[in-house]
């Protein structure tokens, strides 16, 4: 079963594009992984490209680290430009590229709250950012399911981003303004 992608606001259901789903962790740290693909080549494997740093071996100047799959516990093999990653960044990644059901189910909730925190952004243009960083959160909150979601209210406006039963997340800014007269 290949990654399939959730349109957040219509519901419909395609195939991703390179653009369209990079996948990031909470921290961004990501960035420095380097995919399976862009190992050093076989040519390249000489003793001028390995060298010993600590306990990990770097190739090519990269470092080697193994992460596991949440679900299945499938390893794979993870480059990256510097040493001693994060062990969890590493197992989160490694479940990212994972085929398992279960997988494929957190690759499609992750790719929900990216949609959703784009949406967040679009929506709240002009926000204060420490409102828009606790909706985040809360966004996140709802792709794992922890909690069903959550209502800001600041001012006149008022911030609500919920899951549905779809699976989709809905996020809303609403700004009341009432005029009342009494004569």
């Amino acid at each position: 079963m290949a990654l399939k992608m959730i349109d957040t606001n219509t519901g419909e259901i395609h195939d991703p594009t390179d653009d369209e789903f990079s996948y990031r962790t909470e921290n961004d740290d990501i960035d420095d992984v380097i995919e399976e693909d862009d190992r050093p080549e076989e040519d390249e494997d000489d003793q001028d490209a390995l060298t010993r740093a600590g306990d990990e071996i770097i190739e090519g100047g990269r470092y080697q680290h193994t992460g596991n799959c949440l679900y299945c516990g499938q390893a794979r093999m993870i480059y990256t430009a510097r040493g001693l990653e994060d062990q969890r960044k590493l197992d989160e990644f490694a479940t990212m590229r994972c085929t398992c059901e279960p997988a494929l189910e957190y690759q499609q909730r992750a790719a929900r709250v990216i949609t959703a925190k784009a949406n967040l952004r679009e929506v709240a243009a002009g926000v204060d950012p420490d409102i828009i960083a606790i909706a985040e959160k809360a966004i996140k909150m709802i792709g794992d399911r922890m909690i069903a979601g959550i209502t800001i209210k600041f001012g006149r406006r008022v911030l609500k981003a919920q899951g549905k039963s779809t699976g989709s997340i809905v996020v809303e800014l609403t700004e009341t303004t009432k005029d009342t007269r009494e004569a």
